[in-house]
């Protein structure tokens, strides 16, 4: 019995069930002994209901979906938690003609380049690599740098979403 899975048991137990004689109620008692139905086999009517009760639960639970709504929200935050960390770092690696915004990509990169890769790191990793990430770029030295890219509605975008997923992943 140990080596059934839940469905396996609770079929096992389902036939077994089958197995205990139904009381019959026109048959003679002999000597003050009831020896139909469950008491036959030596079970009492309340511990037959029980195990009757306990199997439905059984039942019930067998196939229980333990997926929560906020499955399919939560991926698709992560989606998009990476997609914003891919464009940020490889905005800051991609080398600009325009010197001002090529200097300020070049002095971002040092800051980043420990960043490059967080994606794929373990969900809460990756939340704290970005809450780490994101306070990295709001020093001053940073800041400026970033604006220079163009990249602060990623930064405030990548902030809510991994906020979001914070969230979710409390609940």
């Amino acid at each position: 019995l140990e080596r059934l899975n839940n469905a396996e048991y609770a079929n096992h137990m389902t036939r077994f069930l089958a197995l205990i004689p139904v009381k019959q109620e026109d048959r003679p008692e002999i000597e003050s002994v009831d020896l139909t139905g469950p008491a036959a086999l030596g079970f009492t009517d309340e511990q037959i209901n029980t195990f009757k009760n306990e199997l439905n639960i059984l039942t019930d639970v067998v196939n229980k979906s333990l997926i929560s709504d906020e499955t399919a929200l939560l991926a698709e935050t992560d989606k998009q938690r990476d997609e914003l960390v891919v464009y940020f770092t490889s905005t800051v690696r991609t080398k600009s003609p325009v010197s001002a915004q090529r200097n300020a990509a070049i002095s971002l990169y040092n800051q980043v380049k420990i960043y490059v890769g967080i994606q794929k790191l373990a969900d809460q990793q990756e939340t704290q690599q970005i809450l780490g990430l994101l306070l990295d770029m709001e020093k001053e030295a940073n800041k400026s740098n970033v604006t220079t890219l163009g990249l602060t509605s990623v930064l405030e975008e990548l902030k809510t979403c991994n906020d979001t997923f914070i969230a979710l992943t409390e609940q």
